[in-house]
């Protein structure tokens, strides 16, 4: 009887430690073409990518352009929306945005962290503007980040 009252807590008490998560898909429409690209670059790689669970969004993130975080199955993107007025005003800005954005996903979607020294969008110092008005520099950097999970 000690045993099954014992049993019976035990079970009550695992399921308190379950939540219901709802999960959700938003992107800002200021960078909603460029997380549309990552995926269309995925497909073209044929990789799979599930993504009802994410959210990129133009914050205030103090003290990094771009940030990645996981709360259980929910995958959120800050970007830093004092850099993103400041990379649109400079030249090869879509480029520029781009690679920002795939960076983050790298992270939040391919579990990828930095890759340095590797020459890779996962770099933490690859300049931003390292594959702007070339088009077999940037298919290496985007079949690499796909390609070496």
């Amino acid at each position: 009887m000690k045993k099954l009252m014992i049993l019976i807590i035990l079970s009550f008490g695992s399921m308190g430690c379950e939540f219901d998560q709802t999960l959700e898909y938003r992107i800002d429409v200021k960078l909603e073409k460029h997380v549309n690209q990552f995926f269309i670059e995925a497909e073209k790689r044929g990789i799979s990518l599930y993504k009802e669970n994410l959210i990129v969004s133009l914050q205030d993130c103090y003290d990094c352009v771009g940030q990645s975080i996981k709360i259980g199955e929910q995958r959120l993107i800050k970007i830093n929306k004092d850099d993103i007025c400041w990379i649109e005003n400079q030249n090869n800005s879509q480029t520029a945005i781009e690679n920002l954005i795939f960076h983050e996903l790298g992270h939040t979607l391919l579990n990828r962290q930095h890759n340095d020294p590797k020459y890779s969008i996962m770099a933490s110092g690859l300049s931003l503007y390292e594959y702007a008005n070339d088009s077999l520099k940037r298919t290496v950097l985007i079949d690499e980040l796909f390609y070496s999970r």
